[in-house]
């Protein structure tokens, strides 16, 4: 709880003359926090945008030459400003509001709300307030080279609302989850025409060695103790069922739900991708794959790339790179890691009362009891837990890890109605 909060507080219980030391309390604390300029006794804090740094990424900037993008934005501001006053359109509510989100990352949100902003803003007596909602990871703010002079905020509690449910185990309180990690792999061999393949170096083949000698990089990579051993998750699985016997007999012939708690206390690489070949009675000169990796807390992207580049040093013969350059009778591999993503894991969610205090209240809508698990895979949550934001985080959401990011991906509705009413009455008791 910040300086302002707890002023705010002891504003709520104390007599007059408490209030008044509050009230001067809370706004020194603002005051030191915030650089403000003083004059005709009103407060402002004033901004310089750097536009000419704007200009240069892309964005829109005051009076710059007319151009497609203008244009772009001017007919997607229009119906906007139709809307936002209520004398237009009396019938809705808070018309001037207006939320950018899409469902993954880089596909355009903090351009398209910053552009947009700034286009609105170039309408005469027209005033835009930008709000960045992502608190994790927040972009504008950098983008405009201001700072967040507000200092850190620390939440009490915090609810991912992403899939929870593992049928047939049912619901669960995520409490961790894997991390994900994503790395691209170029063979460099040699080309030449497919009559005589004893002159070149196939780098399919190259590619195919990698493949069936992956597992061999587990000899060079650390130990790492999973967050819940193999019988923690057992024991949690375990209080859903009737008793102790059934659970282990419906373990023995259920190979997903095995499958399930391998994947839990192991890392795990595949690969997805792979491209190579550019004609029939060619022996291509690169291969290139992708392979993804599920990661326990504890492992780095440095601690997997050491291990690969090990195994294919050590066990194979091939020299990895750092650059993906090198002469036509170069023999080589090229490592580069595409994206990356923590695990994270609240180590203490046992001593927590409000979870105790959120299963309660799921197993009251939802009817039956709720189990303590891990995920593998990732959501947001490593971002909440890892930044020092809220370690105290859950995954609690509608919808069924079997159909996450399928074509045929749905959530039931009243599965979605469902975990609304939990939301809602945990925040209620939360906050009361």
């Amino acid at each position: 709880m910040n300086s302002i909060e707890k002023a705010v507080r002891r504003l709520m219980s104390g007599g007059e003359a408490d209030k008044q030391k509050v009230v001067a309390s809370a706004v020194s604390s603002l005051d030191a926090s915030v650089n403000f300029d003083s004059g005709n006794n009103l407060n402002k804090h004033i901004c310089r945008i750097d536009y000419e740094k704007l200009k240069q990424f892309g964005f829109l900037i005051p009076n710059s030459p007319e151009g497609r993008l203008a244009e772009q934005y001017r007919v997607l501001k229009r119906p906007i400003l139709m809307n936002a006053f209520k004398e237009n359109f009396p019938q809705l509510e808070r018309p001037n509001s207006v939320m950018v989100t899409s469902s993954l990352e880089g596909e355009g949100k903090t351009y398209t709300s910053l552009n947009l902003a700034l286009s609105i803003s170039m309408e005469r007596n027209n005033t835009v307030l930008l709000v960045d909602s992502d608190v994790i990871k927040t972009s504008i703010s950098k983008i405009l080279g201001l700072e967040n002079n507000l200092g850190s905020i620390h939440c009490d509690f915090t609810v991912i609302g992403e899939t929870s449910y593992l049928p047939p185990l049912g619901r669960a309180i995520i409490v961790g989850e894997k991390g994900h990690l994503g790395i691209t792999v170029v063979t460099n061999g040699i080309q030449c025409h497919s009559s005589m393949p004893s002159l070149g170096k196939n780098a399919i083949e190259m590619m195919s060695e990698i493949m069936s000698h992956i597992h061999k990089m587990d000899e060079y990579m650390p130990v790492i103790n999973p967050p819940m051993t193999l019988d923690k998750l057992k024991s949690e699985l375990s209080a859903v069922f009737p008793d102790k016997e059934i659970f282990e007999k419906i373990l023995g012939e259920q190979k997903v739900l095995n499958e399930l708690l391998v994947a839990l206390t192991n890392y795990t690489k595949n690969f997805t991708l792979i491209e190579a070949g550019v004609k029939e009675n060619v022996i291509p000169d690169t291969c290139e794959a992708n392979i993804d990796f599920r990661l326990l807390p504890g492992h780095t992207a440095e601690m997997i790339v050491q291990a690969l580049t090990k195994m294919i040093e050590e066990d194979l013969g091939y020299e990895v790179r750092d650059i993906p350059i090198g002469n036509p009778e170069d023999v080589f591999v090229y490592l580069n890691v595409g994206y990356e993503t923590e695990a994270s894991y609240w180590e203490e969610w046992e001593k927590s009362q409000f979870i105790r205090e959120f299963a309660k209240v799921a197993e009251t809508v939802y009817g039956h009891k709720m189990i303590y698990f891990l995920s593998p895979g990732g959501s947001d949550a490593c971002f909440y837990r890892n930044k020092d934001y809220c370690k105290e985080t859950i995954q609690f959401g509608p919808g069924r890890f079997s159909l996450v990011h399928a074509t045929n991906e749905y959530i039931d509705l009243q599965d979605f109605k469902d975990a609304i009413k939990v939301y809602t009455l945990f925040a209620y008791n939360f906050l009361k």
